[in-house]
């Protein structure tokens, strides 16, 4: 539980918790004419968070089969599209840096690329090739760093 008489939250990871009750906030948006490019944020967690926000394409399935609707197979937006691998083609939702956990828990330990029938997409942003899980476990460090490398090339 928070110490702070003005929060009392409940929290599973206090010291990362403590860090928003902070006034310093380090961990700026890297889009300059973002108010939070000033503000910032305590934690890189909430300021990745908050960056994919400024990424603005759609995204295609290409694990659903081809004779869906383009439309139904078109996510405009990171998490909605997040949201659709777990739903629809059975995607582990694991955190960054424990896959290694996941696949302890699974009674194989083959990495989900070497599962015969495995589907594998072309991740439209750098042109890799990943399995639903991998593509999962990778989509969101390869926005981010699309959305700086469009920063720095607008400046």
């Amino acid at each position: 539980m928070c110490p702070l008489p003005e929060c009392g939250r409940m929290m599973k990871d206090l010291a990362a918790h403590l860090l928003t009750h902070q006034a310093e906030r380090p961990e700026k948006c890297p889009i300059q004419t973002c108010e939070y490019h000033t503000k910032g944020f305590a934690r890189p967690y909430d300021r990745s968070r908050h960056t994919l926000t400024h990424f603005n394409r759609s995204f295609l399935c290409e694990f659903c089969p081809a004779s869906t609707a383009t439309d139904e197979r078109t996510f405009p937006r990171y998490d909605t599209f997040l949201r659709h691998l777990v739903d629809a083609h059975g995607v582990e939702q694991v955190p960054p840096g424990h896959r290694d956990e996941l696949y302890k828990t699974k009674a194989t330990k083959q990495t989900q690329s070497h599962i015969d029938g495995q589907s594998i997409a072309t991740c439209s942003l750098c042109t890799e090739p990943f399995d639903a899980q991998g593509y999962y476990e990778h989509l969101r460090g390869c926005v981010l760093r699309q959305v700086d490398r469009t920063r720095s090339i607008s400046h």
